[in-house]
């Protein structure tokens, strides 16, 4: 580790702001549970007041669009359209739809906004994946082509023919909250992260742009280790791949995009990420990218004047030409497979670390919140979660994860804020990944301290603490022995703390 190097915590999905909450009284950070995920408001503002209302604002927006937009709410416009075979519908579905349609065309069908059948078929599968007949008669509906009248914004569906416009619509919304939030406060600078997907605007306080991560695509983690950083001015980031929303299915992981070709689960790469002025460029573009042919795909990119990073199966990076422009510096000392700590030969007999940790066991920590999703535009309840390690004395040895970014509110978690409150601004952290689920951090920690050190296997405590800003405390610390002989346990959630399963063993 380099000397002076910050101590960047491997948490969450995509970019980093070490600047951001540290620096001046006018930056402000909340957090919301929306469209399913966790979303996150770094706002530049005179006053918190004025922050709070350009969040609000901006929730407000994502409310309304997705009351249009969504595949799941059943009073959406968008399934209504899917039960009518022609519809007038809002501007807002519309220009979804219209650029739904036209990177189908520029990516050769690699991208879909029709996938809809597809999709129901893959969320149905219990113990075994679709059939294959029933995956080719619903692929086979989702290339029929509708009809689109732009001077009357009128839709025409064929039958059987189900439009899904997620891998678009979550940029597009980002976009939109982002303008409605500028539109109130006149933030001097703003980030609006939904999941992942993120897009913003000015400077982060006294930083001349932002700083985004990418976490290494191979670990389905929420705190996988940083292995890129990016600079972001006025544009926005997005990444698909596989993730903590893969599908397990009789026990198989499966990844949640889907080729229009064949229905299947893409296998090629494991994550493509894309930045472009608007997030609904950056996020359709993400999706086809990891769809198509790397070199088709770059070249897609670049035409379409967005950057790309692919990271194939074998964990191979191609990237634009020009992604070089956009990188930050060197990204912080990896952990895990990106250190070579998770590929191992397969013997009988583990292989150790000079502090004697199996080299390819970590303990994994699956725990899942209790979460509001209220949709009102005052909720900024989504707990602020802190997860940690300690010694049996109760010394830090590293901290997981971090959930919320505002140091307010951090100190609420004032267990982990005594141990850590001086540190804490450098270890926030903003990614951009594929979309997680709300309320679920599947977290691992393989040995090392906060400095990067290997620790020894041992008697340890994980630590979980959680604080709302409108009150709600929580503490819970679990002994752990860490050794030679895997194991895992299901903890039961408590009254105010929700369930917790540990896995000690090899990383699947």
């Amino acid at each position: 580790m380099k000397k002076g190097w910050p101590l960047w915590l491997a948490g969450t999905v995509g970019v980093l702001v070490p600047g951001v909450v540290a620096a001046r009284d006018n930056v402000y950070c909340f957090q919301a549970n929306v469209l399913g995920t966790l979303a996150e408001f770094v706002v530049a503002a005179p006053t918190r007041e004025g922050a709070r209302l350009a969040t609000g604002a901006a929730l407000v927006e994502i409310a309304r669009l997705d009351c249009i937009l969504s595949s799941y709410r059943p009073d959406s416009e968008l399934r209504r359209l899917n039960l009518a075979r022609e519809m007038r519908v809002s501007p807002d579905l519309f220009a979804v739809l219209s650029q739904a349609e036209d990177l189908q065309t520029r990516s050769g069908g690699a991208f879909s906004g029709r996938m809809g059948a597809v999709e129901a078929l893959w969320r149905g599968a219990d113990t075994s994946p679709p059939g294959a007949a029933e995956l080719r008669r619903a692929v086979k509906s989702a290339q029929q082509q509708p009809y689109l009248d732009h001077a009357n914004r009128i839709v025409g569906r064929p039958e059987g023919l189900v439009f899904s416009v997620d891998a678009l619509a979550k940029g597009y919304i980002v976009d939109r909250a982002l303008d409605a939030a500028r539109c109130t406060a006149s933030p001097n600078g703003l980030l609006i992260d939904i999941g992942g997907d993120l897009r913003c605007h000015g400077r982060p306080g006294c930083q001349q742009s932002w700083h985004v991560g990418l976490a290494d695509a191979r670990l389905p983690y929420a705190n996988a280790p940083i292995v890129a950083q990016v600079k972001l001015s006025n544009q926005a980031i997005a990444t698909s791949g596989r993730g903590v929303r893969d599908r397990i299915i009789g026990g198989t992981a499966y990844g949640t995009t889907l080729s229009p070709q064949s229905g299947m689960p893409v296998t090629a790469h494991l994550a493509a990420s894309v930045v472009a002025p608007t997030a609904a460029e950056a996020d359709s573009l993400a999706t086809a990218l990891l769809i198509m042919p790397p070199e088709q795909g770059l070249l897609l990119a670049a035409q379409s004047g967005a950057q790309a990073r692919i990271t194939q199966a074998d964990g191979a990076v191609l990237t634009t030409a020009d992604w070089a422009y956009l990188e930050a510096g060197p990204s912080p000392q990896p952990l895990g497979r990106a250190a070579g700590l998770i590929n191992v030969a397969d013997n009988d007999r583990p292989s150790l670390r000079p502090s004697g940790w199996v080299t390819d066991w970590a303990l994994q920590v699956y725990y899942e919140a209790f979460i509001d999703m209220g949709h009102r535009a005052s909720d900024y309840r989504s707990p602020y979660l802190v997860m940690w390690i300690s010694d049996k004395a109760g010394r830090p040895v590293r901290t997981l994860i971090i959930i919320g970014k505002d140091p307010e509110y951090q100190q609420d978690n004032h267990i982990w804020w005594a141990l850590y409150g001086s540190r804490a601004p450098k270890m926030v952290e903003v990614r951009s990944g594929p979309t997680s689920l709300s309320g679920r951090y599947p977290t691992f920690w393989p040995g090392f301290d906060d400095s990067y050190s290997a620790v020894a296997p041992g008697e340890y405590l994980l630590n979980i603490e959680t604080s709302r800003e409108r009150g709600e405390h929580t503490f819970r610390s679990i002994p752990v022995t860490i050794g030679r002989k895997a194991f895992e346990h299901d903890i039961k959630p408590t009254a105010d703390m929700g369930a917790i399963k540990l896995v000690f063993g090899k990383q699947p």
